[in-house]
């Protein structure tokens, strides 16, 4: 089983969980309302009336939410990879969510990363993990599984105003483009002083496999807009 097929196949199965819990909530409904007409007349059957689709925070019937999203990193230097940096990047991908009440939402993500790769050469003459010259290109698909805390909307200016917290975790998955390794740090010759001799690079090298996958832990706050 290849990584891009175990890839597709977990955001086929996220994809479908989403689904199946929106179309269970929406076959569960309320018991008929029996109510009796006011006497003389005989007692009547009245049947309750038509709920009105509202927002979540106000008794919602809307249950669940499904749409792609896109934003970016701005990674930092990395001490272990010599001062090095991944490079800022996009992430596009897809999110969806079911609400549990008008304030919990249980919500998923998958996103995908062009290049998860450092911004320079990992070492002299950039000579990579099959002894050629120049790193393969690598990309990294996300996905994670969060929990949101909703505060109830606001309205502002017509739309509505929700604002949430959101924690939880997930994994990071790397995928080293035509090849299966690449060095992120060290590896390669290094030139011996003073004779100029190239010589393997002392430096302890760190090289990223493909498939490497790295846990990661999600939190942060915003807002969402709805009666735009």
């Amino acid at each position: 089983m290849t990584l891009r097929f175990s890839v597709c196949l977990v955001l086929t199965l996220f994809v479908t969980v989403i689904l199946a819990t929106t179309l269970s909530a929406q076959t569960q409904t309320a018991p008929p309302c029996v109510q009796p007409c006011p006497a003389p007349p005989p007692p009547c059957v009245q049947p309750c009336p038509t709920p009105t689709p509202s927002t979540p925070s106000a008794g919602s019937s809307v249950l669940w939410e499904l749409y792609p999203n896109a934003g970016g990193i701005w990674p930092s230097r990395v001490d272990t990879l010599s001062n090095n940096k991944i490079k800022a990047e996009g992430i596009y991908g897809l999110k969806g969510g079911v609400y549990f009440g008008s304030t919990f939402q249980l919500e998923g993500s998958f996103g995908y990363l062009n290049h998860f790769e450092p911004s320079r050469s990992p070492n002299l003459f950039d000579i990579n993990t099959a002894g050629g010259i120049g790193q393969p290109s690598i990309q990294a698909f996300l996905y994670d599984l969060n929990f949101a805390f909703n505060f109830g909307n606001r309205s502002v200016l017509g739309a509505h105003i929700d604002p949430y917290v959101v924690f939880g975790g997930g994994g990071l998955t790397a995928e080293v483009r035509n090849g299966s390794s690449a060095f992120m740090d060290g590896g390669g010759l290094s030139v011996a002083v003073p004779s100029g001799i190239l010589i393997p690079n002392p430096t302890s090298a760190r090289i990223l496999d493909s498939g490497d996958t790295w846990f990661t832990v999600n939190y942060g706050s915003g807002l969402k807009a709805t009666n735009l």
